[in-house]
């Protein structure tokens, strides 16, 4: 099945305690730990990948963490959803400083040789000027990134090989992946679709494969590809 997910988030809760954050974020049942933290934050409480970082005087809120995996733990043991808890974020005194949202095609929709061709001979328009590629090798395994937008941005668009960064399972798997950060990933939390929507929304904005038309010199108004469209098609939202 081709999927919706949210990959990583970071976000900060400038009035909530500790205790505060674990009963808003659903996850008053799940065990936590306390370890050192490191500055401006003295503490860490964690469960499994999702940790909350604080201070000993509330001064500064907290700083919460859900690594791709404590993004699954959250969907798992958590009593809300994502929606809730974006509008628990938006409503609570509190920002959200990182989410990467992606889409994995699992069905053959995008082929990654296709895209490179597309990329290199500049059949697609964007808003995002940088633009690089990036080959890598794991246990024998070749895999290609394709990337828009300059690292350190507050937008960036991933497209790779998931299947040869894991390995090579020998299963057909490309994932696209929007980095949003401070503005952007707050504006994201904001919109008032499904993730699913959101995210096709977010990235028709930032990037196109288009196909040539030779009588328009506007690439915004070049039909998209097949490939492109059908993506979108089959995008899954999540609860």
């Amino acid at each position: 099945m081709n999927t919706i997910t949210i990959d990583y988030v970071t976000f900060v809760w400038d009035t909530k305690t500790v205790s505060e954050a674990i009963h808003a974020l659903g996850l008053s049942a799940s065990t936590w730990t306390t370890k050192a933290g490191h500055y401006p934050y003295a503490h860490i409480q964690r469960a499994g990948n999702i940790s909350i970082a604080y201070d000993n005087y509330n001064e500064r809120g907290v700083f919460v963490t859900l690594t791709s995996q404590g993004c699954r733990e959250f969907e798992t043991f958590s009593s809300i959803g994502w929606a809730d808890l974006f509008g628990i974020i938006r409503g609570g005194e509190g920002h959200t400083t990182r989410l990467d949202i992606a889409f994995d095609d699992r069905t053959g929709v995008l082929n990654m040789q296709r895209m490179k061709h597309d990329r290199d001979i500049a059949n697609y328009r964007s808003l995002l000027s940088y633009t690089a590629e990036h080959r890598s090798h794991k246990e024998n395994i070749m895999g290609m990134s394709l990337y828009f937008g300059a690292k350190g941005s507050n937008t960036n668009i991933r497209i790779y090989d998931k299947d040869a960064e894991q390995g090579g399972l020998g299963t057909h798997w490309i994932r696209v992946e929007i980095q949003l950060r401070d503005d952007r990933a707050i504006q994201f939390t904001k919109i008032p679709l499904s993730i699913g929507e959101s995210f096709s929304g977010v990235l028709l904005n930032y990037l196109r494969y288009v196909i040539p038309n030779d009588s328009d010199a506007n690439k915004w108004r070049w039909e998209m590809t097949d490939y492109w469209l059908d993506m979108l098609e089959v995008l899954t939202p999540i609860r």
